[in-house]
């Protein structure tokens, strides 16, 4: 702890408490530092390893990369400290449950993109999150004043194992703990698309649970039956592959995206799409849920976003984040340069000008040939 300072704890995770920390040779600059409790010296400094590992990620919008991380000794325990390059007290689990009623079709759109965004860009890179949970994500504004979430802890589940009630209701089937036969099947691409399937599901949907000892609730989709409780849908997949999960998990979700979402959450993982795939289907969505249940919130946001824009300076990624309790702002979300945008710029203008002559020639000759 030379080089930090503790400002308080931000939350209790899955892999330990979250601090609020300030860099003593900048006292501006905050970060996030994750503890992360092991019971011997040895695990620790091996989980340092693999974090430290993971430094080389490139910059992406909606990745939140590892700055430093050190072994500490406190009061008889080992800690492996992980600290984030920013300071983001709100993650998505919470923003949701607080904001659902003010999220229109567009800003979750947007979220859904920019998630996938995220997991695409450490698919291809060869890397997996293997704990991808509302909870694991963590929602600010960019320097545009608009909604941007970061993708956080990925690579932790590999040095440090957990059974938290809402992490296993994320969990494929061949990953399901606590069942008989034990599953054997190992992390990868396709786990973090079972459960971005399940995370999609519980946020258009609205589905929570009670959850253990770090919140009052946890977004999280999962199978219901008279005398069973709740159900994880890995864990009731690996039983029953073959079930039609539509009117168990469905209500909200529109036609398109729930085409997507069925086969995110398909039980045999070699047959779920890639993120690229997801990615593209999504693009192409034009709602994501039934009906404009939020019409309304539009306008508002649209009055937030005015009345905030001389406050845009605490607003950037990794200072205050006490304004993510004022009314919603529409997030921002990538859309790729193959779908149909409007030309921007001088070769977009120049373009538009070049294919409007030549229709007008076109149309001015065969006029001419017809008269002739």
């Amino acid at each position: 702890m030379d080089y930090y300072t503790v400002h308080g704890e931000i939350a209790k995770g899955y892999f330990g408490s979250s601090y609020r920390v300030r860099e003593k040779h900048n006292k501006k600059r905050f970060r996030t530092m994750q503890m992360i409790k092991f019971s011997s010296e040895d695990k620790a400094k091996a989980a340092l390893s693999t974090i430290q590992s993971l430094f080389s990620v490139p910059k992406h919008d909606h990745i939140c990369r590892y700055r430093d991380a050190f072994f500490h000794y406190q009061h008889g325990a080992h800690f492996a400290n992980a600290v984030l390059e920013v300071c983001i007290s709100t993650n998505l689990n919470d923003y949701v449950l607080r904001r659902y009623n003010d999220l229109d079709d567009d800003c979750l759109k947007g979220f859904m993109l920019q998630l996938i965004d995220a997991l695409s860009f450490l698919h291809q890179r060869k890397l997996f999150h293997n704990a991808l949970t509302p909870h694991n994500v963590l929602v600010g504004y960019d320097k545009k004043n608009e909604l941007c979430l970061k993708l956080a802890n990925f690579g932790l589940s590999t040095v440090y194992q957990n059974d938290h009630k809402s992490f296993t209701m994320y969990c494929p089937p061949e990953l399901t703990p606590g069942t008989e036969p034990k599953v054997t099947g190992k992390h990868g691409d396709k786990c973090d698309i079972f459960s971005l399937g399940i995370l999609f599901c519980a946020m258009l949907e609205f589905r929570t649970l009670d959850a253990d000892d770090q919140n009052d609730k946890v977004l999280a989709a999962y199978v219901q039956f008279p005398g069973y409780g709740l159900i994880p849908v890995g864990k009731f997949l690996r039983e029953n592959p073959s079930v039609d999960l539509d009117r168990h998990l469905f209500s909200k979700t529109s036609t398109d995206v729930r085409h997507i979402v069925r086969q995110m959450l398909t039980a045999a993982a070699p047959h779920r799409p890639s993120a690229k795939s997801v990615r593209k289907h999504l693009v192409s969505c034009l709602g994501v849920r039934f009906g404009n249940h939020h019409e309304s919130s539009t306008s508002t946001a649209k009055r937030t976003v005015r009345s905030k824009s001389r406050k845009r300076g605490r607003e950037v990624l990794g200072e205050d984040f006490s304004c993510l309790n004022t009314p919603m702002k529409k997030p921002r979300a990538r859309v790729p340069s193959s779908s149909t945008q409007k030309p921007n710029g001088l070769i977009g203008y120049l373009g538009a000008m070049a294919t409007a002559a030549g229709v007008y020639w076109g149309l001015k000759k065969e006029n001419s040939s017809s008269v002739s």
